[in-house]
Parts: C-alpha cells; sequence; structure tokens
C-alpha cells in the first residue's frame, strides 16, 4: 500500500511539475523581432471582402519573419507572424490578396476535377511582382491601413 501511495505520490509531483512550468509554447524563435499590432481592412467598392489570404513580403531582405492572415466577415485581417504569433514586425512590405473560387469541386477522390477555378480578385493583386498594395509598419499601437480592390470580379485561372 506504502509503495502504490509513493509512486502515485510521485506522479502527481511530476504532473504538477509540468503543469506549473507549461509546454514552453509562448516562446519566441531565436532572432525573433518585436512584434507591432497591425490591421488591414479589405472590401470591393466599399463591401468587406471576406475569405482573403493576405500576405505580406518584407521589402527589408534581413526580416525573414512571414506574416499573413485571412479576412473576416468585416474584411478585416487578423495578422500573425510566423504562423501564430500576433502582429507583425517593424517595416515597409509588398502586400498580397488572393481569393478564389473552384465551381463543382470534387467532394471526393473519385469525383472529376472542378469544373473551373477562379480569382474573385483582380489578378495583380495575387502577386508580389505586380501589386501596387504596400504598407509600412511603425513602432506604434497605431497601424491601420485599408485597400478597397476596386469591382468584385470573377476571373477564371
Amino acid at each position: 500500500m506504502t509503495r502504490c501511495f509513493s509512486r502515485i505520490f510521485v506522479l502527481f509531483c511530476l504532473c504538477k511539475v509540468l503543469a506549473l512550468s507549461g509546454c514552453g509554447g509562448n516562446e519566441y524563435p531565436k532572432g525573433f523581432p518585436k512584434l507591432y499590432s497591425a490591421t488591414v481592412t479589405l472590401t470591393q467598392q466599399g463591401t468587406p471582402l471576406e475569405g482573403a489570404s493576405v500576405t505580406f513580403f518584407p521589402e527589408d531582405t534581413n526580416n525573414q519573419w512571414g506574416s499573413g492572415g485571412k479576412s473576416d466577415a468585416q474584411g478585416k485581417v487578423h495578422i500573425i507572424t510566423y504562423g501564430k504569433y500576433d502582429g507583425m514586425p517593424e517595416g515597409k512590405y509588398k502586400v498580397t490578396v488572393i481569393k478564389t473560387y473552384a465551381e463543382n469541386p470534387p467532394m471526393t477522390h473519385d469525383d472529376p476535377p472542378a469544373t473551373g477555378v477562379f480569382s474573385l480578385v483582380a489578378t495583380k493583386y495575387n502577386s508580389q511582382k505586380t501589386t501596387d498594395l504596400a504598407i509600412e509598419v511603425k513602432p506604434s499601437p497605431d497601424n491601420h491601413f485599408e485597400f478597397d480592390l476596386g469591382e468584385p470580379v470573377k476571373i477564371k485561372l
């Protein structure tokens, strides 16, 4: 009985230590920069653009930390860096926006491919080389940017 109690007590202590120490999930990678709050709002002719993927490409080649997000029903993009940290590093960025739609997408692997895949934003916004969207994130809590991407489109890809 004492032996069983000892094992349970040791197991309890180990669990307690692990719970108190955490799993290190909030630690930043080595060399990780300071992040600043930033928001982007996307519209098409004034209407919020929902479900668009937004990627920020730093103009500074020393900035190796990828930032991006997806627009919600209000067109607001929650920006994260390195896949999980809120905000983005200071600097200038080119901005790409992609939103696609597949007509008759396959529901199983045996179904035929979609009858068409379309871009729902002008294709110039899909590439770092052709986009004219740009932002500059400053060491400030007020980095808000708004882009109206013009009229809604449906361009076959």
